[in-house]
């Protein structure tokens, strides 16, 4: 008879693998989702219009809420 030394990995009943992957994809889902929509509303506002990249500059001082609408 021989004795391994090596741990045996216990498996992953397939419910809670299936709770594992519909999270992941729940949460990709939701990035996929928001980043478009973020990104269309950053480009409307009249601070960054003819900029292709959205970044903060040394100089960014916020703006008040009422200057947005």
């Amino acid at each position: 008879m021989s004795v391994s030394n090596e741990p045996h990995a216990k498996p992953i009943p397939a419910k809670e693998m299936h709770k594992i992957v519909f999270a992941l994809v729940g949460v990709f889902t939701l990035i996929a989702v928001t980043y478009p929509i973020a990104m269309f509303r950053v480009s409307d506002m009249e601070k960054f219009r003819g900029f292709h990249v959205k970044s903060l500059t040394p100089e960014y001082q916020p703006t008040s809420l009422s200057s947005l609408n």
